[in-house]
């Protein structure tokens, strides 16, 4: 994404959105441990996002994407493991 990306905001929901959410947020849900967390912090570092990046993720999701619905998928020991890293 850097520091812009090609197409209208309405363009990166459609396009983007469920891509980023397959990589960036997905791989945390359900987990008992933390072992994606790594994972998801190499694929943010390589789009040039940050942790406010993944928040707006999160906010601008819809349906099963919808943060309030994804961060009650997240155990506790998870999002604490991502926030450190």
């Amino acid at each position: 994404m850097r520091l812009n990306a090609s197409g209208s905001k309405q363009e990166v929901r459609l396009a983007y959105m469920s891509a980023l959410h397959h990589t960036l947020v997905r791989p945390l849900v359900g987990e008992d441990k933390t072992p994606n967390v790594p994972e998801v912090i190499s694929a943010l570092d390589s789009y040039c996002l940050n942790r406010e990046d993944w928040d707006t993720l999160l906010e601008l999701g819809v349906g099963d994407m919808n943060g309030d619905v994804v961060a009650k998928g997240i155990k506790s020991a998870t999002k604490s493991a991502f926030t450190r890293q």
